[in-house]
């Protein structure tokens, strides 16, 4: 049958619909006649073909024009046109960002641009500000030390691990774990001062760099020996995807639902600086299971180490979305005034943070197991932590997943708990209002 448009949307043709159609019109009373060959394998049936080919061009053409005003098959710019209309963009990809450790002589000025880089898979980093190396106070002996102290020893910087109170000898060595008495030292860098720069992955996307893992100067400068990430950076993130950016229309639509668990939800979520949120009612009486008062709701959000321009942020943004006469329940409190002048007190809660702890054993491999496999594994399941939000439970078997999918990996034992030196190989369950939180002292990898 023909293409049509109408009430019941648009429908198109296949190829051989085309062809067939055209066959039957050119044999037909007001074609050439029934006797003509209109096969493929003449040249009037080759002109039909090459004219069926452009005819579904033009169809498929019709049909990408009908689908870009449909949010749920529009893809790409055409989705991005439909979201524009309630308000919204696709989120840009992002860099991976964090701190490095410059260390060298001291009133060496590192302008902004200087670019480091991972010696293993040569991702580069680029400074982002100015900064100027200063001098390390030396080590002492007998002397109390807390953990983030640096002290310079032999030409050497070092930072405490473990506090305690220094031996006789000063660290020494480019290692971890240097004992010192009572003191624990790692190695930072060559050199009698430091300094932390702000820096980001060179370009945007899925990029990270876990401690210790950028280690490489790649634009020296005179007075610069050693730069290392003492910390993990923050991943960055791929741009938005279409299921995503549709996922997030989807729930910003609930907006205007007013005061409705969604559409506080939704508002909360919305914050840039907001990973995770969720809201909790209680609709009846009395005081629930999970401690909310009758006739009052909880919010609760991650990460919890915001600053309190951001906190009072998210109690303003809940005071504007909550119905009235209806009371916001949680351990943080704020006031917000209303337009009224009246002032309004507002509460949420923070997530309660689970540490998870992970264990990967490599009992066999292939002859392809990158040099990096161990970083791999750690960003494998980071990012599995990362997918996680209040609320979700940690499946072992996803996380087996995670670390086979680094390349070469054949045969692991893989241990997970909520405590150091895990043993088990069971689900983790977590709380309506906990978060699993991953971080890659806590993965070991052997």
């Amino acid at each position: 049958m023909p293409g049509t448009f109408d009430s019941t949307g648009l429908s198109i043709q296949t190829f051989d619909e085309i062809l067939a159609e055209l066959q039957e019109a050119i044999q037909g009373p007001e074609g050439i006649g029934p006797t003509v060959f209109v096969g493929r394998e003449g040249p009037l049936g080759q002109l039909l073909a090459i004219v069926a080919d452009r005819e579904v061009d033009l169809q498929e053409l019709a049909q990408g024009l009908y689908d870009a005003f449909n949010v749920d098959v529009a893809q790409g710019i055409a989705l991005d046109n439909l979201v524009a209309l309630v308000g919204l963009e696709r989120l840009p990809a992002t860099e991976a960002t964090g701190a490095i450790t410059a260390t060298g002589t001291p009133g060496t000025v590192l302008a902004v641009g200087r670019i480091v880089r991972k010696s293993v898979t040569l991702e580069q980093f680029v400074t982002t500000v100015a900064a100027t190396i200063v001098a390390v106070t030396a080590w002492a002996a007998g002397t109390p030390y807390v953990v983030g102290d640096r002290r310079t020893a032999s030409g050497n910087v070092y930072i405490v691990v473990d506090p305690g109170t220094s031996g006789g000898a000063a660290p020494s060595g480019t290692g971890s774990g240097i004992v010192d008495g009572g003191v624990i030292w790692d190695f930072v860098g060559v050199g009698t001062g430091a300094v932390d720069a702000t820096a980001a992955s060179e370009e945007a996307g899925e990029f990270d760099a876990l401690a210790r893992t950028i280690d490489e100067i790649v634009t020296p400068v005179a007075g610069w020996q050693t730069a290392v990430n003492l910390a993990d950076f923050t991943e960055g993130t791929a741009i938005e995807t279409d299921a995503e950016l549709r996922e997030r229309r989807e729930a910003s639509l609930q907006l205007i639902g007013g005061g409705t668990d969604g559409a506080i939800r939704a508002a909360v979520l919305a914050l840039e600086f907001v990973r995770a949120a969720i809201c909790i009612s209680n609709r009846e009486l009395t005081t629930d299971g999970n401690g909310i008062p009758g006739k009052a709701f909880r919010v609760v959000v991650w990460p919890s180490t915001l600053s309190t321009d951001e906190n009072e942020t998210i109690a303003k943004t809940i005071f504007e979305r909550m119905p009235a006469g209806i009371k916001p329940d949680g351990t943080q409190t704020f006031s917000v005034v209303d337009q009224q002048n009246f002032p309004q007190t507002v509460r949420f809660s923070f997530a309660s943070a689970v540490p998870i702890y992970v264990i990967v054993n490599l009992i066999d491999y292939a002859v392809d197991l990158p040099e990096d496999w161990k970083d791999q594994v750690r960003a494998r399941i980071l990012e599995l932590g990362d997918s996680l939000t209040i609320g979700d439970d940690v499946f072992y078997l996803r996380l087996l997943c995670a670390v086979a999918q680094v390349p070469g990996i054949e045969t692991v034992t893989v241990y997970v708990g909520t405590a150091p030196a895990p043993v088990g190989t069971a689900n983790i369950p977590i709380g309506l209002t906990q978060i699993a939180t991953f971080d890659s002292g806590n993965i070991e990898v052997n």
